[in-house]
């Protein structure tokens, strides 16, 4: 057939294709005088056609073929209205002679009749030929020596000394006999002539790359998207011209942005594994756009819709590592060196490259968060009709350049909004337990002790020192966390301690009552953790050294004996003074309040 028309449900061809001059087709569209179509099947990439089925010299019309006054008539034997043919054939106003082209309409053929040689209608096939439903009006007579292959809905006519084509299974597509059927696991997409040893699966099967045959199918993984339980953020970010997502076409263009930043996780509900292996190893992973390894580009597509449908933004998403989680699903199997998803297991996609949209000139109000996985099914799974996600957003009228927006405030960066409300912890001095700690000593510093190194005493051999101790409750509503100490911006490696320390805990000063200073000393923290419950309906504690903070109820207590603990008061006369304590003092950890940072008690210095 001409290249730019394809046969329809009925074998008619539809209005686009060119004419030639074997005879005009019902609505307008020419029929190709070298080609018929057997069966009316529709061929694409995916069906391989039979071999042995044969064309005649033009091709048939339906119907509903006529002639105008411009055109000769067609040649064809036609019915009455008694069942009976008309031998005679009309010529034009011109009286130019018949189309010797045309061919019988077997839609003719009246129920019960089949068509012999698309030419006449009869009750059956002359001698020993056959008749076959090849998906026409009427049954058709084989050719001689032709049997009819049975292939469901549309059969075919195929030489007695080949072999039936035959359909895949739960498909449309035919193979022709001694090829396979190219299966993605549930899905059939095409056939093959051949099939490696490892991939055969039952009589006709071919299993695609990540599928696997179990009892004579192919089975394969189906990935779908599963909302994360974090909610999408909305930011103000500020992105360098040579930063990652200016590269990679995150953002629009590069300076200050509204974001939305989206988390969801990718779950493999089919019934095998997804195996990927080796990045380097599989064609599957490209070189990333930015940030350098290799990676599943565009594994995830995004769209942000507005109520009637329409595509605002749009962008796509690659995964660095498809792995199963360690925690929260089954035994894991794969990691980053050797991905795959397990049957059951779901992975979060919150730090690849690209988890954000650019917002920031679409108005604030209510839109649709569309997420597709594998959107262009380079991953194989039984199932690509079920991996789009949608979500309800809402883009916000204040979005915040630090931190999250909270029922018209920005809460500071790491806070969540909950319930309207900006949630955070609240440190605080006890007191009384700084008070009832106070003591005096002299303690030996050698020129390299650490003390020294680090501030704590002002020089070198015997030292006077204040000592006490500081008991820093968190009365908020939201815990106090600092995270893991390496590679926290927060904490600042010791190599004379050889760890962590949290610089800016704690403050202290020894005040002459006029408000001078006297003396100072300070106090940096190296493992903040729950160390004391002061509230009875506290939950359990779950900070320590190696991930601190201090949990709402619970207080962390840096007790006199520990280094730096003190105030060097080598020199300070006796006499009366106030030492004031302050936690948080450059306010780098947010909280609720800083008006409860601070503590003092009087102290009254002795003679040496």
């Amino acid at each position: 057939p001409d290249g730019s028309a394809r046969p329809d449900a009925a074998g008619a061809w539809d209005a686009a294709g060119p004419g030639d001059a074997a005879g005009t087709r019902d609505g307008g569209s020419a029929g190709d005088a070298a080609v018929t179509w057997d069966a009316a099947v529709a061929t694409d990439a995916a069906v391989v056609g039979d071999a042995a089925a044969t064309t005649d010299a033009a091709a048939t019309t339906d119907a509903a073929v006529t002639t105008d006054a411009a055109s000769p008539p067609d040649a064809t034997t036609t019915r009455d209205a008694g069942g009976g043919t008309d031998a005679a054939v009309g010529a034009d106003a011109a009286g130019s002679s018949p189309d010797a082209t045309a061919h019988f309409p077997c839609a003719a053929c009246q129920p019960g009749e089949v068509c012999v040689d698309e030419s006449a209608c009869a009750g059956t096939c002359p001698g020993e030929r056959v008749a076959c439903s090849t998906g026409g009006d009427a049954e058709v007579c084989c050719a001689s020596g032709s049997r009819c292959c049975e292939l469901g809905a549309v059969d075919r006519c195929t030489p007695v000394t080949g072999e039936c084509p035959f359909v895949c299974a739960d498909s449309s597509v035919v193979c022709a006999a001694g090829q396979r059927c190219l299966s993605l696991g549930g899905v059939e997409r095409s056939c093959v002539d051949t099939c490696e040893l490892g991939q055969r699966c039952g009589d006709d099967a071919c299993c695609a790359g990540g599928t696997t045959c179990v009892e004579g199918a192919c089975h394969g993984p189906d990935l779908v998207v599963v909302r994360s339980a974090n909610v999408p953020t909305f930011r103000a970010r500020t992105f360098a011209a040579e930063a990652c997502e200016v590269a990679a076409g995150c953002v629009d263009q590069p300076g200050t942005r509204e974001v939305m930043t989206f988390v969801v996780d990718v779950t493999n509900i089919g019934a095998a594994d997804l195996q990927l292996g080796a990045p380097a190893e599989n064609p599957l992973f490209e070189e990333a756009r930015c940030g350098g390894g290799r990676v599943l580009r565009d594994f995830l597509a995004w769209e942000i819709r507005d109520g009637n449908g329409t595509v605002l933004r749009y962008g796509t998403q690659d995964a660095h590592c498809l792995a199963d989680p360690p925690s929260g699903g089954p035994q894991p199997i794969y990691n980053c060196e050797m991905q795959g998803l397990q049957v059951g297991a779901a992975r979060g996609l919150s730090d690849d490259t690209c988890n954000l949209a650019d917002v920031t000139t679409l108005n604030p109000g209510d839109y649709t968060l569309a997420v597709t996985v594998n959107p262009l099914g380079r991953v194989a799974e039984s199932n690509l009709q079920n991996n789009t996600l949608e979500v309800g957003i809402t883009i916000p009228a204040l979005i915040c350049t630090q931190g999250e927006a909270c029922n018209g405030t920005c809460c500071p960066t790491g806070v969540a909004c909950t319930n309207g409300q900006c949630l955070m912890g609240d440190l605080t001095i006890d007191v009384d337990y700084l008070r009832s700690s106070l003591s005096f000593t002299q303690e030996y510093f050698a020129p390299n002790s650490c003390s020294i190194a680090e501030q704590c005493v002002s020089g070198s051999g015997t030292r006077r020192l204040l000592n006490f101790s500081t008991r820093t409750p968190n009365v908020g509503q939201a815990d106090v966390y600092l995270g893991p100490p390496y590679n926290n911006p927060l904490f600042h490696y010791s190599p004379c301690h050889g760890h962590h320390h949290f610089n800016e805990y704690a403050q202290y000063k020894l005040k002459n009552l006029d408000g001078t200073i006297a003396a100072e000393g300070h106090k940096q923290a190296f493992c903040l953790i729950d160390l004391d419950q002061v509230d009875p309906n506290a939950g359990p504690a779950q900070y320590n050294c190696t991930n601190q903070g201090i949990s709402a109820g619970w207080a962390d207590i840096y007790g006199a004996g520990l280094d730096c603990q003190w105030v060097d008061i080598t020199g300070v006369p006796p006499g009366t003074y106030r030492l004031e304590v302050t936690v948080n003092f450059a306010r780098v950890i947010p909280e609720a309040s800083y008006a409860n940072n601070v503590a003092s008690v009087l102290v009254t210095i002795p003679a040496p």
